[in-house]
């Protein structure tokens, strides 16, 4: 008989509604990505797309429009996160289905042999779906990237530490214990709580007046110039003219608010002055 504490447990079934029509807020930073509530709808995003969207495709791009909508339909009935930046949405079902075809071809056909494979699909996937899978994972093309990613991971020099927390959460749990704005946090400091670099703390040390986030900050000094369309300990599709226009646009909100601010202490000094009138010279009249 097995232990209970030796079972190990099953997929998640993911968040169901809440009663009365309310739904689960998902909080996000200043670039849309979610900070707050992440787990519960990092979790149904994983269930959703297990259910939704098929394995036997070989790229996402490939996979159809309507697969994606009903993932994102069912997300809606359960969470509030109109403030998601809908790039975020797509490569968090991205990888929740890479991650589901990278398990499946783990478990049950690498190094198998495919023919007796085919015969016995798991449970949750069709047969024509799952003969194609294998089919696929067979192939000499899936072989060849699966070869070219294995190493390029042997490659990384300072892999993330952090597990499914995004570097958006990092950055926001920094925040908080500083009590400053998310964009206050450098890219270096978010490196370092997720990866434990020594180089960097160094620079920041000896740059620092370049602790604010840019394509020439502590990070870019240390490991190198960002890839094209990717800023390293931001988050997953964030580029460094998205941050860029994003720190103008808070920019301008804050001037903003401060014209508001002193235009709102133009318009209350007379009606300060009218009713102090009223009270010193009231017992007069």
């Amino acid at each position: 008989r097995t232990s209970s504490s030796s079972k190990r447990r099953g997929p998640s079934r993911g968040s169901k509604p809440l009663p009365d029509g309310k739904k689960k807020k998902v909080g996000v930073n200043l670039w849309g990505q979610p900070i707050r509530g992440v787990n519960s709808y990092s979790t149904t995003v994983g269930t959703l797309t297990r259910n939704h969207i098929p394995i036997n495709y070989m790229k996402f791009t490939n996979v159809p429009d309507e697969f994606i909508h009903i993932v994102k339909t069912e997300l809606e009935l359960i969470f509030d996160f109109r403030r998601v930046a809908n790039f975020n949405i797509l490569r968090r079902i991205n990888d929740a289905w890479k991650r589901h075809k990278s398990r499946l071809n783990k478990k049950y056909i690498k190094g198998k042999d495919p023919a007796k494979v085919k015969v016995t699909p798991p449970s949750f996937v069709p047969k024509e779906v799952w003969v194609e899978f294998v089919d696929m994972c067979n192939s000499d093309a899936f072989q060849a990237q699966s070869k070219k990613n294995t190493e390029n991971c042997n490659k990384v020099k300072a892999p993330c530490t952090t597990g499914r927390t995004s570097m958006a959460v990092v950055r926001h749990n920094l925040a908080v214990e500083r009590n400053v704005p998310d964009e206050d946090v450098s890219r270096a400091d978010v490196f370092i709580k997720a990866h434990t670099k020594e180089k960097v703390q160094e620079n920041m040390n000896l740059y620092p007046n370049s602790n604010k986030i840019g394509h020439d900050d502590v990070l870019a000094k240390t490991l190198g110039k960002d890839k094209k369309g990717h800023m390293m300990a931001m988050g997953i599709d964030i580029t460094p003219s998205f941050v860029a226009n994003a720190i103008c646009i808070v920019e301008e909100n804050e001037d903003l608010k401060a014209t508001n601010n002193e235009l709102k202490t133009m318009l209350l000094k007379p009606c300060v002055v009218v009713m102090y009138s009223l009270h010193y010279f009231w017992p007069l009249l």
